[in-house]
């Protein structure tokens, strides 16, 4: 399959940079943004439900809303995020003459 050592090399590296590195790559980069949207929300939640910011200023949300718990504010930060990537797109046009 392979006519020399080197050929075999070659493949290898090839597939550990492609395939190995990119899946981490990916995976370390959902970690990032699980970690990144926790350190967001948890100061939104102490603001909105023990600094009674919701309540204030956001009188007419029903009470469910004044007092959500530390994991919904992250689930919601979360999910937010999931639907601006699924949404954002590259408005940029590039004219090549």
């Amino acid at each position: 399959m392979y006519s020399n050592d080197e050929d075999w090399l070659e493949f290898c590296f090839k597939f550990l940079s492609v395939y190995v590195l990119g899946g981490i790559a990916t995976i370390m980069g959902v970690f990032i943004n699980i970690a990144a949207n926790i350190l967001i929300a948890v100061p939104f939640w102490l603001i909105w439900t023990v600094f009674k910011i919701g309540a204030k200023y956001f009188y007419f949300l029903p009470d469910l809303y004044h007092n959500i718990s530390l994991w919904s504010c992250i689930g919601i930060f979360l999910c937010i995020g999931m639907v601006k990537l699924l949404f954002a797109h590259n408005s940029a046009t590039v004219n090549t003459k």
